[in-house]
């Protein structure tokens, strides 16, 4: 006996040791600035500010710091740049990517808010030994017992009792006798369920975090050619979601299901607001009531954000490995480690100083005082005067254009994703037919640049349509005959020309 317990608490010691030492959670509570992190990371980030972009969220913690330490004569040797970094690479924050690339953003990470929930309950702790948190146990055991039961006579037994439990409160229903749970217990048994919902959006950055984590071991599996990395590309192929087969993808499905059950949906809203119309909602806090009634919302769209994190990774993972560019990246790793492996064997050759008879040009940054800077004049990059400036018609050389492309300031990241998506539409339209008849003519696998103005209007103006014929040039192809594309300018104006169709044939990328 004596030995079985050595045993188990040598296990446990490693265990703890090693969660110690990669918890991002115990990390936090342990750091010297803790009461700092905690305080901006829980009174910054809200419900409505999740993610806050990099700049903004670095001048609200450089206020805060300059606060505390002002008012608490705190000292805060380093910069709000600094720490934000620190944090980031601590794994309190996370960075993402806002508006399609352009900008990006932090937002707490699931080990920070875990730190967060804990230090909130040691400053307001609540009863746990709670007669609602007891019949919430009983019954859930009761229910997942008859749940897995394949008696049938004990399976029809404790239906019939409920069946006779039933029977027995419509009697006395009729009788006119209704027997309410009591003010103090309903205010403990909806405490109770305000604390069970507020783990549950804790648990979408959990699923979220593995959801990236899978993607990113997929990625590697494939590109490493390691041990199953030939069933990932077959299950691919064959249009299988290893995302949401995984445990994680299951659970979240199950529940994302359940949400989207428009009954069940609309008669916990009703029961929501039933529970805040009475008299015991006067004891919740506002935070309280506010958290109640805004609690469907925020499920739908914290479930609606996670789900596509999932679509979108299941599409990046299908383009990669149906467009065969895991092949490249297979290639470039092979590349890669004979290079090192060659460094290897030469280092133990030769010394860090040894001369290699080879040069390398570093690029590098040229340092100018601010009286060298001049000012730009964006006057002298303006596109929009080549073929917005007359009424009449003109012809433009499709060399002007990449000439124009290059020196004009082009979105060409919104356009990019604008033709992969009419690639996307077209492709769906493509399965569709096939599904329903057999069509006659050749089905179009190809989109035009004036298709993709069709769908998405341009938000440069001429610039837009410039830089999608660039896009065109460089990554698609010339088609036959000629169309007409119709935009508006940044006034408002409405434009029409005549080009050469240019098509697109596969994903592109932004120039």
């Amino acid at each position: 006996m004596e030995r079985g317990r050595r045993v188990s608490v040598i296990t446990d010691f490693a265990g703890m040791r090693g969660l110690t030492e990669e918890s991002a959670a115990l990390k936090l509570l342990r750091a010297r600035n803790a009461p700092a992190i905690l305080a901006i990371i829980g009174n910054r980030f809200d419900e409505a500010h999740r993610i806050i972009a990099v700049p903004e969220f670095e001048g609200f913690v450089e206020a805060d710091l300059a606060e505390i330490s002002q008012r608490l004569d705190v000292p805060f040797e380093r910069s709000a740049h600094d720490y934000c970094e620190d944090w980031r690479k601590d794994g309190y924050l996370v960075r993402r990517v806002l508006d399609q690339g352009r900008q990006e953003g932090y937002e707490p990470s699931p080990d920070a808010m875990v730190a967060l929930t804990f230090v909130r309950g040691l400053r307001e702790p609540r009863r746990v030994a709670t007669e609602s948190r007891l019949a919430t146990i009983v019954d859930r055991i009761g229910t997942l017992a008859l749940a897995i039961d394949a008696n049938v006579e004990r399976r029809s037994q404790e239906l019939l009792r409920k069946r006779e439990e039933i029977d027995r409160e419509l009697r006395e229903l009729e009788l006119g006798r209704v027997e309410t749970m009591d003010e103090d217990r309903a205010v403990e048994a909806v405490l109770e369920i305000i604390a069970l919902a507020e783990e549950v959006p804790l648990d979408f950055g959990r699923v979220r975090q593995d959801f990236e984590e899978i993607n990113a071991s997929l990625y590697e599996t494939i590109i490493n050619e390691a041990e199953g990395s030939e069933d990932i590309l077959d299950d691919v192929f064959a249009g299988v979601d290893r995302i949401s087969s995984s445990p994680s993808g299951t659970s979240f499905r199950a529940f994302y299901e359940l949400l989207g059950d428009v009954n069940r949906s609309e008669t916990l809203e009703d029961e929501t607001r039933a529970i805040l119309e009475h008299p015991l909602a006067e004891h919740l806090t506002l935070a309280q009531r506010i958290f109640l009634r805004d609690l469907m919302r925020i499920l739908r769209r914290r479930s609606e954000e996670v789900d596509d994190v999932r679509t979108a990774f299941a599409r990046g993972l299908r383009r990669f490995v149906q467009n065969r560019n895991y092949q490249q990246d297979r290639i470039l790793k092979r590349s890669i480690d004979h290079a090192l492996a060659l460094a290897r064997q030469l280092v133990e050759s030769a010394g860090l100083r040894a001369d290699v008879s080879q040069s390398l040009d570093l690029s590098g940054v040229s340092m100018k005082p601010v009286s060298a800077l001049g000012l730009r004049n964006p006057m002298e990059s303006r596109s929009a005067e080549v073929v917005e400036a007359s009424g009449e018609e003109s012809s433009v050389s499709y060399e002007v254009i990449r000439e124009i492309a290059l020196q004009s300031e082009i979105d060409f990241v919104e356009l990019a994703d604008n033709v992969n998506r009419c690639l996307e539409e077209r492709a769906a339209m493509l399965e569709v037919d096939a599904d329903a008849v057999e069509v006659e003519r050749e089905p179009v696998r190809w989109v035009s640049v004036g298709d993709v103005l069709g769908s998405f209007p341009t938000t440069q103006g001429v610039a837009s349509v410039i830089g999608l014929m660039t896009l065109a040039l460089e990554q698609g192809e010339l088609g036959d005959g000629t169309e007409e594309i119709a935009w508006s300018s940044r006034s408002g104006v409405e434009r029409r020309a005549s080009i050469g169709q240019l098509r697109f044939y596969e994903e592109v990328t932004p120039l």
